[in-house]
């Protein structure tokens, strides 16, 4: 077999191993644009690196729903979340596993009164129509905020949300909080939220296992090489 052409064939062989056993990520910095995030209510905008939403409608969320997040299911999503204290806002968090017509999704975000975080799911009918979730006795989906952590306005705060089938971990400052399960939705974007109040967000980021990337800047696949160098 001619040198070259066996080079050609072992160097295909590796990449598709790599590919199919890689995990990508990609972050939305809001350095520059939205990232092709779809805002529903409230007013959206891009400043000083972070993305805002201002308004007092209930459920203001933005999320990233194109054909590729059809098939998105394990990941992680995360983002670093600030409840302004201007407002008063008192809840604001991510959503995942977000369906295309943009008011079917997850939710988990803080609870600044109750210095708590919560679980909800938003269903369709109105873009604020939502259940909570019950576990072990609870009357809502109220978690008190584990590992010393106070939630405060004005304040940067890590959110982050690691999806497995239908188990989810649900993470407040880098301290796991409370685990739930429920298969409503098994696959779907990600995105942010706030209700009634302004809120910025920085560095949304969903890291997936397994997959080709996608940078939603562009909306077009990106290539093997440009995903290794931004890991």
């Amino acid at each position: 077999m001619n040198l070259k052409f066996f080079s050609y064939l072992l160097l295909a062989g590796l990449t598709i191993i790599v590919l199919s056993s890689a995990s990508w990520a990609k972050t939305w910095d809001f350095s520059a644009n939205d990232g092709g995030l779809k805002a529903s209510h409230g007013k959206w905008t891009v400043k000083d690196g972070a993305f805002h939403v201002a308004g007092t409608d209930s459920a203001m969320h933005a999320n990233y729903v194109e054909d590729e997040t059809k098939t998105w299911d394990d990941y992680t999503v995360e983002a670093r979340v600030r409840p302004h204290k201007e407002g008063n806002t008192r809840w604001a968090g991510i959503t995942f596993r977000a369906q295309p017509d943009l008011h079917e999704y997850y939710v988990y975000y803080l609870n600044v009164t109750n210095g708590t975080t919560e679980f909800w799911m938003h269903k369709k009918g109105k873009w604020d129509t939502r259940q909570s979730f019950v576990k072990e006795g609870n009357k809502d989906t109220n978690n008190p905020a584990k590992g010393g952590i106070k939630v405060a306005q004005d304040t940067w705060h890590d959110m982050k949300v690691v999806c497995s089938g239908s188990k989810f971990k649900f993470y407040f400052n880098g301290k796991l909080q409370v685990e739930f399960e429920d298969d409503t939705y098994k696959t779907g974007g990600v995105g942010v939220w706030s209700w009634a109040g302004p809120t910025s967000f920085d560095n949304l980021k969903v890291t997936l296992a397994g997959g080709t990337a996608v940078d939603p800047q562009e909306k077009l696949t990106a290539t093997w090489g440009s995903l290794k160098t931004t890991r």
